[in-house]
């Protein structure tokens, strides 16, 4: 691999079969290199592929969560050596997956870690546990809302928001969040995050993407000198 910006994308996509073609034309358009995708609902015996680029899908199947699925899937292009870690944790409020990026010396150089939380279940010390003190990018769709971390119309804090600023004060060195204060939800809150752990002074451009939509907006990022 070359030295070159690491390009991201992050989106709630809120079903994967109908949306995943204008996902793979902003891919191309953009030259992504890692897509993380949220609430995929899909059918746990398809497998949707993207050109170019390997996948990791799973599949969550939540009786509690009004019988849908919800879904998780991370796609990362060919030409990144990268391998799966196995899901930290998994059920009806609480799903994550993430990959090792490794560099030309074979060792890990990146985490990805691709999560959706429900609202009052975020806990930053699971996060931590796949991060393994590796420098991270945390992406998904947090359920955060809270007037330090951005827009939020409703005027509203939520308990993810409050636990997610806590962690952030407290944590300046560990975690750092990467995308600005834009909303990212149709309803004007922002609840989808580009997180960095262990890393705090990677440079970065972060930036909403209103034309990718469902309920929620996709969120693009750049992670400069990444890729070696």
């Amino acid at each position: 691999m070359n030295n070159r910006p690491l390009k991201i994308l992050t989106r709630n996509i809120n079903g994967l079969r109908n949306r995943l073609i204008e996902v793979q034309q902003f891919s191309l358009k953009n030259d992504l290199n890692i897509m993380c995708l949220q609430e995929t609902r899909m059918i746990p015996q398809i497998i949707y592929r993207s050109e170019g680029f390997s996948s990791s899908q799973w599949t969550a199947y939540s009786p509690a969560a009004h019988r849908r699925y919800r879904g998780l899937a991370l796609y990362v292009r060919n030409n990144i050596p990268a391998d799966c870690i196995e899901h930290a944790f998994v059920g009806d409020n609480s799903q994550a997956q993430a990959i090792n990026i490794y560099d030309t010396n074979g060792k890990i150089f990146i985490k990805i870690i691709n999560v959706y939380v429900t609202d009052n279940m975020l806990d930053f010390s699971q996060l931590y546990e796949l991060a393994d003190g590796y420098p991270s990018l945390l992406m998904g769709d947090l359920n955060a809302y809270q007037y330090k971390l951005g827009d939020n119309a409703s005027g509203r804090s939520n308990n993810n928001g409050k636990k997610l600023v806590s962690c952030m004060e407290n944590n300046q060195d560990v975690l750092n969040i990467l995308n600005g204060p834009e909303p990212t939800h149709l309803q004007g809150n922002k609840l989808d995050y580009i997180c960095l752990i262990n890393d705090p002074a990677l440079s970065h451009h972060c930036e909403v993407v209103d034309t990718l939509t469902s309920d929620h907006f996709g969120v693009y990022g750049r992670s400069f000198s990444l890729i070696q």
